[in-house]
């Protein structure tokens, strides 16, 4: 008899939704769930270029376990769990290129095409549906929270490093001169940035906020979040403004962009693109208000929307189709 669900995907609130789904599976399993996040060593990559390391610590399963693992194209868990034949699932994140550079990724998921796989991002879904793979997607999720009336700024929440792009948010902020602009995060280019801050009275950085709760309070009252990255594989924060019923312009590189309008979405590349973009926004401040709420129930990113309650329950079926002897009465 299936005992438990073991989720080892951290405990990042970008995957709460995914371990509530667990949780409620587990459940109509008549099973138990948990969380961990282990140490992870460092191996050497040997198949992608422009990915370093793979990732791999040793998780000591045990009989009777069903496992929720990360993506084996840079954790090395899968491989193993695969070898040994453990039963597992596979949380992927990775974004299609449209391109031949799809082909060694897709060549080493190849392995897994018989293993139930969640994404939260569509472009992932897409490209393994496409492939044939059996994909459930679970968006990252919130609480619904109760936005101000008193809108006072444009918020950037984000590490100042390269891929994250702030210097976006520093000409944005030069061209917007009559708008307050509030910058949260820190990084390797935390110096630089406050050097370049100088010079703009109407830009406000805080390091770190160390309150969920304070960091909401700074989403609420947001008239725009802008999260330009280069690239990110999800980019949370763009659920927790639309939980506030704030708006979100979004580079086109993070994944969490896909359950935005087209209007709302921006070439990291183009900055004139972003100028206008952020302008159409804050002059429609009211209808943009509105339609971030729109999104966020229509796309299923209220965590209590009743799509995860059905999607447990179709991830409860698949699991007793795919490990039958887990789950025989007696």
């Amino acid at each position: 008899m299936a005992e438990k669900i073991v989720d080892v995907l951290g405990f990042h609130p970008v995957y709460e939704s995914i371990s509530s789904v667990l949780s409620k599976c587990a459940k109509k399993l008549g099973a138990g769930h948990s969380r961990t996040y282990p140490d992870r060593g460092k191996m050497q990559h040997l198949f992608l270029a422009k990915t370093k390391t793979f990732s791999y610590s040793k998780l000591n399963p045990k009989k009777g376990e069903i496992y929720v693992l990360n993506s084996p194209i840079v954790f090395f868990e899968g491989w193993e769990f695969l070898v040994k034949r453990i039963p597992f699932l596979i949380a992927e994140e990775y974004h299609p290129k449209n391109s031949a550079r799809d082909t060694i990724p897709l060549l080493m998921l190849g392995f897994f095409k018989g293993k139930a796989f969640l994404t939260q991002i569509k472009r992932t879904k897409s490209f393994l549906q496409n492939n044939r793979f059996q994909v459930f997607l679970v968006p990252p999720a919130e609480l619904k929270k109760k936005g101000s009336k008193n809108r006072k700024h444009v918020l950037c929440v984000s590490r100042t490093v390269a891929n994250k792009n702030p210097q976006l948010s520093l000409k944005l902020a030069e061209h917007f001169k009559k708008e307050q602009f509030v910058m949260i995060g820190r990084g390797e280019l935390s110096k630089e940035i406050s050097e370049k801050a100088k010079a703009l009275p109407n830009l406000k950085i805080i390091d770190s906020v160390q309150e969920r709760e304070e960091l909401f309070k700074y989403y609420s009252e947001a008239k725009l979040l802008i999260h330009p990255a280069w690239k990110d594989p999800i980019g949370h924060v763009i659920i927790e403004a639309l939980s506030t019923q704030t708006p979100v312009l979004a580079s086109s590189g993070a994944g969490a962009s896909d359950f935005l309008p087209k209007e709302w979405i921006a070439s990291p590349k183009n900055e004139q693109e972003w100028i206008e973009k952020t302008k159409a926004i804050l002059e429609n401040q009211e209808e943009s208000i509105r339609k971030a709420e729109e999104v966020f129930e229509k796309e299923h990113l209220n965590i209590e929307d009743p799509y995860f309650e059905k999607v447990a329950d179709e991830l409860a079926e698949t699991l007793k189709k795919k490990w039958p002897k887990l789950f025989e009465k007696g």
